[in-house]
């Protein structure tokens, strides 16, 4: 690996705790949250390019989601990556995709992982690393330090401006989210040594 492309687990353990998110909503629990969502900035994108999270999600829960979009997202309208785990559709189903103005684009749906688990977490690093290539950005996501999955940005993230995490309490239907995140960090991180490149799959 050069110098820009470097794997180093130990950086993760020894985070500098000024790059915290500091909110007042957190811990936000959005199974009994009254608010839409929750919204963190995440400044300075691509100085700026891991989102590593604490979260908990019941064994119970049916569905979850997290959604990075730009800041600029017009309430959720334009979604950069949605992560969604669902349970019960399936058999269990990891679901993603993107969203430009208001129109969902075509949905990647997978099992659900059997390691790491995406249901039954509690207090859990859950963490999306922005990867550049030349041509392309991936997000590679990861529940203690183990690879979920990994997703490519079809449209172009801002860069030098801020993206946001959006953090949805229901999703299109009405059904309440079952996640919830107990603090935030966001700074620049080496790739981790479990870190897989995306890989081209076929939709459902």
């Amino acid at each position: 690996d050069g110098p820009a492309d470097v794997v180093d687990a130990a950086a993760w353990d020894a985070r500098d705790p000024a790059n915290a998110v500091v909110s007042t909503k957190l811990p936000f629990d959005s199974a009994h949250a009254v608010e839409d969502y929750l919204e963190l900035e995440l400044p300075d994108f691509p100085k700026n390019d891991t989102l590593v999270l604490t979260v908990s999600i019941s064994a119970t829960a049916e569905i979850w989601a997290l959604n990075l979009a730009p800041a600029d997202h017009d309430d959720g309208g334009t979604l950069l990556y949605h992560f969604n785990p669902r349970a019960k559709e399936r058999g269990g189903l990891l679901v993603e995709n993107d969203k430009t103005d208001d129109d969902w684009g075509r949905a990647k749906k997978s099992c659900l992982p059997h390691q790491p688990a995406l249901f039954g977490l509690e207090r859990k690093e859950l963490a999306f690393k922005f990867k550049a290539s030349p041509g392309h950005v991936d997000i590679l996501v990861t529940v203690d330090r183990v690879q979920a999955t990994a997703w490519r940005l079809r449209s172009e993230a801002p860069r030098g401006a801020a993206l946001a995490l959006l953090v949805p309490t229901r999703d299109d239907f009405g059904n309440r989210q079952g996640v919830t995140v107990h603090d935030a960090w966001w700074g620049k991180l080496p790739r981790l040594p479990g870190h897989r490149p995306y890989r081209e799959q076929s939709f459902y």
